[in-house]
């Protein structure tokens, strides 16, 4: 990456270079975005349906008591 700048380069040469390595930095960076973005959402899914499973454990496990327990 550094060879290619130099003086031997002319002036569109290397505006050219630099805008091709921005633009496959841009699109690194919308791809990072993209994944962690599908990361997170994916991982608030999970937690939400372990939370809602273990309400429903919780709940079938207090109604199976009986009712001198809560005393």
């Amino acid at each position: 990456m550094f060879d290619s700048f130099g003086p031997s380069k002319s002036a569109e040469d290397s505006l050219n270079q630099v805008g091709l390595l921005v633009g496959i930095m841009g699109i690194l960076g919308f791809i990072v975005w993209v994944s962690s973005y599908l990361s997170f959402y994916f991982q608030q899914k999970g937690s939400m349906s372990a939370v809602r499973h273990i309400k429903k454990a919780f709940f079938n496990a207090v109604l199976l008591q009986e009712s001198a327990w809560f005393d």
